[in-house]
């Protein structure tokens, strides 16, 4: 039987415990506005000016491509970026991040055909493939065991991802009538 000086004791080592705990984002949303808590971020990364373009459910979580604004204006005040986040019990846990280097416009709008590729952490193998064009309606992407993927352009972005870890992928950009407009590839 519990004496109430033990159960004073269990109650005040609880509090303790749990004062230190931060708790996890509870969308991927808000998992987005802190992930410099969780992974690291590039220089002048201001989570504030996040915005969602596009997202896709892979490996048990979920890829966000996102515009954001740096302090940096010299080096383009625009980028774009893409994480990967995951849930669990406590809620969605950032797992990591890529900013691409192409700064994007002043209406934050991709002047020419920019790609990059993220991977998930130790805990999730992932690949995702994303990016963004002013030209184009969709990116064919070739993976290296040969499956191919055609992927829309929304708003100019796009974003693809799978469950397994590749170190490179072949891209096309497509018009309306699959005609190859761009080739890049990513290794």
């Amino acid at each position: 039987m519990l004496t109430r000086r033990t159960l004073l004791y269990v109650q005040l080592a609880a509090a303790i415990l749990m004062s230190g705990c931060q708790a996890l984002p509870s969308t991927p949303e808000e998992a987005l506005n802190r992930l410099p808590d969780y992974v690291a971020t590039p220089i002048g990364y201001r989570p504030e000016t996040a915005t969602i373009a596009s997202t896709v459910d892979a490996a048990g979580g979920m890829v966000i491509v996102y515009r954001w604004l740096t302090a940096d204006t010299a080096a383009g005040a625009c980028r774009l970026a893409a994480a990967y986040v995951t849930p669990d019990a406590l809620g969605w846990r950032p797992q990591s991040t890529l900013s691409l280097t192409e700064p994007l416009d002043a209406r934050c709008e991709a002047q020419t055909f920019i790609a990059g590729s993220l991977t998930g952490s130790e805990a999730s193998a992932l690949t995702a493939v994303f990016g963004a064009s002013a030209r184009g309606v969709a990116v064919r992407l070739t993976w290296p065991d040969g499956q191919i993927q055609v992927v829309p352009l929304t708003n100019g972005v796009f974003v693809q991802a799978r469950p397994e870890v590749f170190e490179t992928c072949g891209l096309e950009l497509l018009d309306e009538f699959g005609n190859v407009i761009e080739e890049e590839s990513l290794t």
